[in-house]
């Protein structure tokens, strides 16, 4: 059934893109270096980066959980990737498989923690507390390896591994390309498959998604693995453009997956929710904290910022989620 002109107004994915656009036209003309060539190139390639970490997200709060350790993750498996490249000279390729594998590790645990927890325990508990300790053993097992110290990756070293987080390819950036794979492949799971439709019924019911049959611990743990990949790939693709793998990278990405989400629509009760509100989500999120960066606004003041737009977003999509009901 085709949408109507009223239909698509009333989408939240319209409201976002006037938001967006409204955002660019302010911080252009506080700032006019904000829509240079090289500024809006750096902006989308963060963008596409956190693009890839928030779809992870959103595939875990689709099936009714939550994960607060993408930043972690991403902190974790850029020092793996880096320190792979630079002290065990592994060819680029294989460190990368290395990496991605270390992200399924890390998903399966999840998955598995999960889905042994869950009954008894309440649906969305047992990830909430599984990845809350990766969030905090992960960041301190990067910290303790590193002793703090950030792990160079150069060009000259590395000169294809490099290219793929600070490149361009038919004039864009080279993580961009990623994300609209990543974003195609993940919108055919998600609305072609039947574990797509498993993903929303899960969220949407747990109850109704066991009477219909559909094996929810399988499900789960797929969504958890998938969701650990995303944000391994996130943190390989941070260290190639960094040219540099840091302990801290990654640092309060939980804040910015979540809002990401919750501002791009996804039920934070589950089973409601698109891939394209999340990315318009973390485009909106990541313009604000560049656009007041740019405009000499106090880095504190814009973690403040960040926070408040955390809390109207959950209140909003709570709100909806009792309107509807």
């Amino acid at each position: 059934m085709p949408l109507t002109a009223r239909a698509i107004i009333r989408r939240i994915e319209t409201g976002l893109i006037a938001a967006v656009l409204a955002l660019f036209v302010l911080f252009g003309i506080l700032e006019p270096q904000f829509l240079s060539v090289g500024s809006l190139n750096n902006i989308f390639r963060f963008v596409s980066i956190l693009g890839i970490m928030a779809i992870g997200e959103t595939f875990v709060i689709l099936s009714g959980g939550i994960d607060l350790s993408p930043g972690s993750v991403i902190g974790l498996t850029g020092m793996v990737v880096g320190g792979l490249l630079s002290y065990f000279k592994v060819q680029w390729l294989l460190a990368i498989f290395l990496t991605l594998l270390l992200g399924v590790a890390i998903g399966a645990w999840h998955g598995f923690f999960t889905t042994k927890l869950s009954p008894p325990m309440p649906q969305i508990a047992p990830s909430f507390l599984v990845t809350l300790g990766t969030l905090i053993v992960g960041r301190g097992v990067a910290q303790y390896l590193t002793r703090g110290y950030p792990i160079l990756v150069t060009p000259i070293d590395q000169p294809i591994f490099t290219y793929l987080g600070g490149g361009t390819s038919l004039g864009l950036p080279v993580p961009l390309i990623f994300l609209l794979i990543v974003t195609a492949i993940v919108v055919f799971a998600l609305y072609f498959t039947p574990f797509g439709r498993h993903v929303f019924g899960i969220g949407g019911s747990l109850e109704a998604a066991r009477v219909s049959g559909i094996d929810i611990n399988r499900t789960r743990f797929s969504v958890y693995i998938i969701s650990a990949v995303l944000f391994s790939f996130a943190g390989i693709l941070i260290t190639a453009m960094l040219n540099a793998a840091y302990p801290g990278t990654g640092s309060g990405y939980e804040l910015i997956a979540i809002s990401s989400v919750a501002i791009g629509g996804v039920s934070l009760a589950g089973g409601e929710g698109t891939p394209y509100g999340t990315l318009l989500g973390v485009t909106l999120v990541w313009s604000i904290q560049t656009g007041l960066v740019m405009t000499n606004v106090s880095p504190y003041l814009t973690d403040i910022i960040t926070g408040i737009i955390l809390i109207f977003a959950v209140g909003v999509n709570l709100y909806n989620k009792i309107r509807i009901r």
